[in-house]
């Protein structure tokens, strides 16, 4: 830098002229860019949320929603099941075809080939079965249609009943009386399977 008295050049380092002994007066350095730390933060904070994003959609909204959609599919099944059972004296299918007849019925109006399936398993056929014990007349809180492997025309018991649907967190189970429960593993034996015993140990 030039002294601004004597018009010398002096180096960097001494703070008075080499040749007047001017009080020299450095610019200051320059701080570093605040548009680059800016950028670096955004970008992590946009990497936390996209990751914070992928998180709670694969492991809180995702599963929620397909448990919910589970239901309605139940909910869909039952509507078509009482449609059936109101022109056939009563009677639900038959529960070793109990899909086909109710897709072949011609007043069907409800259910649809995907509603067989479980949200969380789009290439499943059919994830639910029927419970053969079960009747129109049977009590309300008896198991109609539980969640099930993949299969087609499934019927059975509590043998039947899967938690991998849903990650082993528990399944859909429709009862007589239209109503839906998600339960849990523990909860498999405390309901009603069929009319001799109010609860199946």
């Amino acid at each position: 830098m030039d002294c601004p008295n004597c018009g010398k050049q002096n180096s960097g380092d001494s703070p008075l002229c080499s040749s007047c002994g001017w009080v020299m007066t450095w610019p200051e350095e320059k701080p570093k860019s605040r548009r680059l730390r800016v950028t670096v933060v955004l970008v992590v904070l946009a990497t936390l949320t996209a990751t914070l994003i992928v998180f709670l959609r694969s492991y809180v909204v995702q599963p929620r929603f397909h448990r919910w959609n589970c239901r309605l599919n139940l909910n869909t099944i039952y509507k078509d099941l009482l449609v059936y059972a109101i022109d056939c004296d009563y009677e639900y299918p038959t529960a070793n075809k109990w899909c086909d007849l109710l897709l072949a019925h011609p007043t069907h109006s409800f259910v649809v080939s995907v509603s067989f399936r479980c949200p969380a398993h789009k290439n499943h056929k059919c994830s639910y079965a029927m419970n053969p014990n079960c009747e129109p007349n049977s009590p309300g809180d008896m198991v109609l249609l539980f969640e099930t492997m993949d299969g087609w025309d499934q019927f059975g018991g509590p043998e039947l009943l899967t938690f991998d649907n849903h990650g082993g967190k528990g399944c859909n189970i429709l009862f007589n009386d239209g109503h839906i429960e998600f339960i849990k593993p523990s909860q498999a034996s405390k309901f009603k399977w069929n009319v001799d015993k109010a609860k199946n140990e």
